[in-house]
């Protein structure tokens, strides 16, 4: 068994609660051994940054969301990057307008 200091207690003690880890099923005690591991499994993972800023994480049910959605999105977004050719030989223009340049407008 790891004995852990109580200031390391309490920190993930304050996140275990913030991320409402209990309504996963998850036991404090489980999930100190890993807190980083879980909190990244369940989608998580900014959970500290976001608690540091004064804001409460998201719920598990809305991290599982933002998970879900961000691999649909990933997904949608790999076959559209295949279908594209490759254009070596491709040209970019620049366009600069003359009132960007600070040059006057003529106007006929």
């Amino acid at each position: 068994m790891h004995t852990y200091s109580d200031d390391v207690i309490n920190n993930w003690a304050d996140v275990y609660q913030a991320c409402r880890l209990h309504q996963t099923g998850i036991r404090f005690e489980t999930f100190i051994t890993a807190p980083t591991e879980i909190l990244a499994r369940l989608g998580m993972s900014d959970a500290e940054e976001i608690m540091c800023s004064g804001f409460l994480p998201l719920l598990p049910a809305q991290a599982q969301v933002r998970m879900e959605l961000s691999q649909q999105s990933a997904a949608s977004e790999e076959p559209n990057r295949r279908q594209r050719p490759a254009r070596p030989n491709a040209m970019i223009f620049s366009w600069s307008s003359p009132a960007a340049n600070n040059e006057p407008i003529s106007t006929p």
